[in-house]
């Protein structure tokens, strides 16, 4: 539990990661996100450090397989990743991490359906801007 969501008091947003991710194994998990992964997107924003070192590794793993195309999870992992970077003090593993998702969803956006879309071009560059403050 406090590997996912961190100390004591449990909000609403870490009772759904909880819920997502307690019963789940990676196995699991990888076959949640290619059957419902609009599901993980928000969680992503308030899973602990962690989380994010244990689950982003899948995620791309995930996001890197040929039939993924998820516009939703994509564009709202981006969005979660953005906030992560901004809010929360990273190591410069899970920087890199989120780093490599960024660069690789915006390498592909044709993939996932993105277009120009202001508010991606501002996630993307939240977490590049993480990225160059830790390398």
């Amino acid at each position: 539990r406090a590997e996912l969501v961190g100390a004591e008091p449990i909000m609403l947003d870490e009772e759904m990661i909880l819920k997502h991710f307690l019963p789940l194994t990676d196995d699991q998990f990888l076959e949640k996100l290619r059957s419902m992964p609009e599901m993980f997107q928000e969680d992503f924003m308030w899973i602990a450090i962690p989380g994010l070192r244990r689950y982003l590794p899948i995620v791309l793993k995930w996001l890197q397989e040929p039939n993924t195309d998820s516009w939703d999870m994509s564009h709202g992992l981006l969005c979660s990743l953005s906030f992560q970077t901004e809010n929360n003090e990273l190591p410069e593993d899970v920087t890199r991490l989120i780093s490599e998702i960024a660069d690789f969803i915006d390498g592909h956006r044709t993939k996932f359906d993105l277009g120009t879309d202001d508010l991606l071009d501002e996630y993307l560059e939240q977490i590049r801007k993480k990225g160059r403050t830790t390398a």
